[in-house]
């Protein structure tokens, strides 16, 4: 499955770990640290604009494998990401263009994944968008993904909730 290089590196926070009543369930932590990360956001807090960028992010994850082939996943995240004008789309390749700004954000994020593969993801994420021209802005996301194997997701939503420039 492509990473979903927009929300799914904007997004993260900590959330407690679902409780599995199921016998041989087993738990693990992992974590990264500034890790490069890809963003790509098509329409910048109802800009019109396309921006794309690289950056680095740190974060955990807390895992629940069931004994039946599911698993449970919460995690938090922060990071930094360099964002630029761009054209293109992550499918066939984006272009950067003239500097837009530095963003930086934390959030939280999940994963459910049932016997069989079928899973969906989301999380939430807050940060600050600092201009090109020094001009900042409080962002906030939520996102929800439902991918199928092999073709497009079923259900993808992107939200932005974008303060006013200061």
């Amino acid at each position: 499955m492509r990473r979903f290089i927009a929300v799914a590196s904007i997004v993260v926070a900590a959330v407690a770990l679902p409780t599995v009543a199921a016998a041989g369930a087993s738990h693990f932590v992992d974590s990264w640290s500034n890790e490069p990360v890809d963003q790509f956001a098509g329409d910048w807090c109802g800009t019109g604009r396309t921006l794309a960028g690289t950056g680095v992010e740190s974060g955990s994850v807390k895992v629940t494998e069931t004994s039946n082939g599911g698993s449970h996943v919460v995690g938090e995240s922060a990071g930094t990401v360099l964002l630029y004008e761009a054209t293109g789309n992550p499918d066939v390749g984006v272009t950067l263009g003239d500097y837009a700004g530095t963003y930086t954000y934390s959030g939280t994020f999940k994963e459910e994944h049932a016997p069989g593969g079928q899973g969906a993801f989301g999380g939430a994420s807050q940060g600050v968008m600092v201009y090109a021209d020094g001009t900042t802005q409080k962002v906030q996301v939520t996102w929800h993904l439902v991918p199928q194997p092999g073709d497009w997701p079923k259900l993808f939503f992107a939200h932005f909730n974008c303060g006013p420039l200061k």
